[in-house]
């Protein structure tokens, strides 16, 4: 844990980078394990997922669509 403002803002950096760049693995580097998302899907519908989870399904999405 830090309490450097620009150690926490690196990590959030970092979370959006790989969050757009589909990287299920680099995701997983910056969350503590068993933590949890809080979403609104393009359903509109709400959901909790682990980070595992939504590693995988990044993953998943990545896989299915090389080139996103």
């Amino acid at each position: 844990m830090t309490n450097s403002r620009d150690d926490v803002l690196q990590i959030i950096e970092s979370f959006f980078r790989h969050q757009e760049a589909f990287d299920g693995k680099g995701i997983l580097s910056v969350w503590h394990s068993g933590g949890r998302m809080y979403l609104v899907g393009n359903n509109n519908e709400f959901r909790v997922v682990s980070i595992e989870e939504q590693s995988e399904h990044i993953n998943q999405v990545k896989d299915k669509v090389p080139d996103i």
